[in-house]
């Protein structure tokens, strides 16, 4: 992947994150995704790049599909790696976000034109850790087996004073 595709790319999920984070906090779950929607749209459209991307989840209203082309004209910024499908969520944790929680990301993934799967729209199950509980969680095991998984590699305990959050397993936030 060139430079210059990489760095039109993280501008995309940046202008995203800050529209989103304008919104945090006001319980506005909609207009917060719509705010990283429009923001990651506007980056991907003005960025020299060829090729689609569909930006989901999609929703009846929303426009999910962005064509892209080099507009402003000559070699797009992908040229050397062909014309591109990309795959969006301006915001995954947008209610978090609109209370104000923390861990709500914007996320793209880049491939050939013709290489993205075609997948479902279903949810999928997925979680995310930090650097230090990576390997350690299992998707199928209980969330308080995980939980205490992630305290045993981090050398805490679930719910102590030097974890981030103090909830237990098994209670609800």
């Amino acid at each position: 992947m060139r430079r210059t595709l990489a760095l039109e790319l993280v501008h995309a999920t940046e202008s995203a994150a800050i529209a989103a984070a304008r919104r945090m906090g006001r319980g506005e779950e909609r207009a917060t995704f719509l705010a990283a929607a429009d923001a990651m749209r506007a980056a991907l459209e003005a960025a020299r790049l060829e090729g689609r991307c569909i930006i989901g989840p999609a929703e009846a209203d929303v426009p999910h599909e962005v064509a892209l082309g080099a507009a402003s004209g000559g070699d797009p910024a992908g040229a050397g790696d062909g014309r591109l499908d990309l795959t969006a969520i301006p915001l995954e944790g947008t209610g978090a976000c609109a209370a104000g929680d923390p861990n709500a990301l914007s996320v793209l993934v880049a491939t050939r034109a013709g290489d993205t799967r075609r997948v479902p729209p279903v949810y999928m199950d997925k979680i995310a850790v930090g650097p230090g509980a990576v390997g350690v969680v299992d998707i199928d095991a209980p969330p308080a087996d995980n939980l205490a998984k992630i305290a045993r590699a981090l050398g805490t305990k679930v719910g102590s004073s030097r974890s981030r959050s103090s909830i237990a397993p098994g209670t609800a936030s």
